[in-house]
């Protein structure tokens, strides 16, 4: 599901992980006010949750055109097994479109307890 709006959206989709295991994530965007359909950037907060009860927030921007799409961001405000964790994520995929993308993310983490 997606709800654009001039400068913001908010997504509400699926993450597969390496290992099989799938996360319900919603993501709340802000995007630049220089923004056009064809470029710009966004700040956005995506909140992970996994059947157990467990999940995590990444806090990334993004830069993206008609051609490519890049993001970095920093994980935060882990629960359950994923409390205590701190650690970043870079990512690229689609351009970000008026429904759905694809962002393949790259990431390590540490858990401190």
């Amino acid at each position: 599901m997606t709800v654009l709006e001039i400068d913001k959206s908010t997504r509400e989709g699926t993450a597969t992980f390496a290992n099989g295991e799938i996360a319900h994530i919603v993501s709340h965007a802000v995007y630049a006010s220089t923004n056009t359909w064809t470029g710009g950037t966004a700040s956005v907060v995506s909140v992970y949750k996994f059947d157990d009860g467990s999940g995590f927030t990444l806090r990334w921007v993004s830069i993206y055109n008609v051609l490519i799409h890049r993001c970095t961001g920093l994980f935060s405000e882990g629960m359950g097994r994923f409390a205590g964790m701190t650690g970043s994520a870079t990512g690229g995929g689609e351009p970000p479109g008026r429904l759905a993308s694809i962002v393949l993310w790259t990431g390590a983490y540490e858990l401190k307890n």
